[in-house]
């Protein structure tokens, strides 16, 4: 038989239902999942007075908020993840790791950067993030600058060309999600994007873009606002 792997909200428990993870996945696809739900399915099952969701919550915090080489002994203090569950988690990053450097991703337009933050879209609060590439608009790294609210006096330059610096990188994208789903930037949007953009002109690393994704879209202010443009140009170009 199928183990079913399932958690319980207030609204599943309101409407007496508990939704199969796994259900989910084949119906709509993995990628429609929050990250909680892919761990849910990595770990498989709970233990005794901590189902499985809530161990998954205990994960997820780990990886949200420890360097790389502190997850192994972070996640080994989890009450419920033993070796065999730590080692997994472990053997799933590393294999996105090592997939994610074999296919390492050129970015010539704004379509092409989507995909590869898309996953945040599914939190629910603001992620900022700046993504480092080589000369060539190769993916070195992506960095998470911050979380909640996006406001100007939270997003220092030097928080964002210290990563890049220490990367390399001859350019940069910012990006950040939208929870409520809307796409369109907001005023503090547009000043960071500024702010940003007239600090790499002195630094000499390139902003090539800023970013906002959601579930069902993007907005690219390369694409949508004449931020980016040479004064000197009236030709108007979507491309990095």
């Amino acid at each position: 038989m199928m183990m079913q792997i399932t958690y319980e909200s207030e609204t599943d428990l309101r409407a007496g239902k508990k939704p199969d993870v796994r259900e989910q996945a084949i119906k709509k696809g993995i990628s429609s999942l929050t990250d909680k739900e892919l761990i849910m399915i990595l770990l498989g099952t709970g233990i005794k007075g901590v189902p499985v969701g809530e161990l998954s919550d205990e994960v997820l915090n780990v990886l949200d908020n420890y360097n790389t080489s502190e997850i192994h002994e972070q996640l080994s203090l989890i009450p419920g993840m033993g070796p065999g569950k730590t080692t997994l988690v472990l053997a799933a990053l590393e294999l996105g790791r090592r997939i994610t450097a074999k296919n390492s991703l050129r970015v010539k337009k704004p379509t092409d950067i989507v995909p590869f933050i898309q996953s945040y879209a599914l939190k629910q609060e603001e992620h900022f993030l700046c993504i480092t590439l080589d000369s060539s608009h190769d993916i070195k790294k992506l960095h998470e600058i911050s979380k909640g609210i996006l406001n100007k006096s939270l997003i220092h330059p030097r928080e964002i060309f210290a990563d890049a610096i220490t990367d390399r990188a001859a350019a940069i994208i910012l990006a950040h999600n939208h929870p409520s789903g809307i796409a369109l930037p907001s005023g503090a949007d547009a000043e960071v994007t500024q702010m940003i953009l007239d600090a790499s002109k002195i630094i000499g690393i390139t902003l090539l873009d800023h970013i906002i994704v959601t579930k069902t879209g993007y907005f690219s202010f390369r694409e949508k606002t004449d931020i980016f443009e040479n004064r000197n140009s009236d030709k108007k170009s979507h491309l990095y």
